[in-house]
């Protein structure tokens, strides 16, 4: 095994970056009737922010992340939440209910680059762009380790799909490696040979492949043969939203694009001013842009009409909805910037009913839009969780 378990001085660190913590809850013990009181300033939130959200906090924790590395991604799974940071490729495991710390691990060597994180069961699959990592999800104990072969190092993130992992390499070839095997069990050849930038977007038997060109390939990942072939002007740095009508890609050509998924023709393109670094998020027949200069879009996903525009957003994606509103999280307020803002917005006329600015905060995600509990973390490895 390249990876290896952390010792007891990265669990002391811990241990002492949490003793403010319990001070915290000591003082919101206290003040439960009314959900206000002090709060250190170091802390991501306090209880008068989480009220502009709607939202409660439950916990507040840290993470390990090494001298030089910063914590950049969250990965939430049922009763457990996983983060990353990439200075060493820990990957830390708290319990969603308390946050308490059960297990850290440090995926591969110091040169490998971690892909993505998956849940398969009760085993956590970690990538490289050279091994996978399998892990237990309730001790991180080690359980297996699979090698790519040499020509088949992961460009991106893969997807879960029955026995494979699936995922695309730097020359544009989808890889099927089976997960029981350890072994490449077919792969698919893109003619324009150009590295696959995404992870797969997966919609019931079929997944889009997004290359670096901007291309989307719609793909049939039951008989590895591919559909139809699309594209945007430009790459594209955003991972689309998809729906059994479409697939919506948001570009740096400066425009919303949505294709038939039936055949791939164009059924609209909503033309923006600058270009696009938000995720689009699809609810209800609803696409939600954010668009630099201009403001928040809701836009019919029928028609590419847009329904209204917020110009106070100027940046953001959808992380949750809560009895017709919405959370929106914008993780870059300019250039040169620290922290990010979370927005409350009324779903019907995009008025914004509270709005949050988080300095510390550069991580942001959810286990799911409707009512969704919301994670986010600092660089620095503090990490909260706000429940609906």
């Amino acid at each position: 095994m390249t990876g290896r378990r952390l010792g007891s001085l990265h669990r002391w660190a811990r241990a002492a970056a949490l003793m403010p913590l319990a001070l915290l809850a000591l003082l919101a013990l206290g003040c439960e009737s009314s959900r206000k009181g002090p709060v250190a300033p170091e802390y991501l939130l306090n209880f008068e922010q989480s009220d502009q959200l709607d939202y409660t906090i439950a916990w507040e924790s840290a993470v390990a992340v090494s001298l030089g590395g910063k914590a950049v991604s969250i990965h939430p799974f049922g009763e457990w939440v996983l983060t990353v940071e990439d200075g060493r490729n820990i990957l830390t495991a708290l319990t969603a209910r308390d946050g308490r710390d059960a297990w850290e691990y440090q995926v591969g060597a110091s040169l490998e680059h971690l892909r993505g994180v998956l849940l398969r069961g009760t085993t956590v699959l970690a990538s490289t762009q050279s091994d996978l990592y399998f892990l237990d999800i309730a001790t991180g104990r080690p359980q297996s380790q699979q090698r790519y072969a040499a020509q088949n190092a992961a460009a991106a993130a893969g997807l879960l799909f029955g026995p494979f992992l699936v995922y695309g390499t730097n020359d544009g070839r989808i890889i099927y490696h089976h997960l029981d095997l350890g072994l490449m069990q077919a792969a698919y050849r893109l003619e324009s040979s150009q590295p696959i930038t995404h992870a797969p977007v997966p919609l019931g038997d079929v997944f889009a492949i997004i290359t670096q060109s901007g291309a989307i390939h719609l793909m049939d990942g039951v008989n590895n043969s591919r559909l139809w072939t699309a594209a945007a002007r430009d790459p594209i740095d955003t991972t689309p939203a998809i729906d059994e009508n479409g697939i919506y890609v948001a570009g740096r050509d400066q425009s919303v694009w949505a294709f038939r998924l039936s055949d791939g023709k164009m059924m609209w393109r909503f033309r923006c001013q600058r270009p696009l670094i938000d995720d689009p998020k699809l609810i209800d027949g609803v696409l939600y842009q954010a668009e630099p200069g201009r403001g928040f879009h809701a836009i019919d996903a029928a028609t590419g009409a847009a329904k209204w525009t917020c110009p106070a957003i100027q940046g953001g994606t959808v992380l949750a909805r809560k009895n017709g509103q919405l959370i929106v999280w914008d993780k870059d307020d300019g250039a040169g910037a620290t922290g990010s803002t979370f927005y409350r917005v009324l779903e019907r006329d995009g008025s914004v009913l509270g709005s949050v600015r988080a300095e510390r905060i550069s991580v942001a995600t959810s286990d799911r839009i409707e009512n969704g509990t919301i994670y986010a973390m600092s660089r620095a490895g503090r990490i909260i969780k706000l429940i609906p």
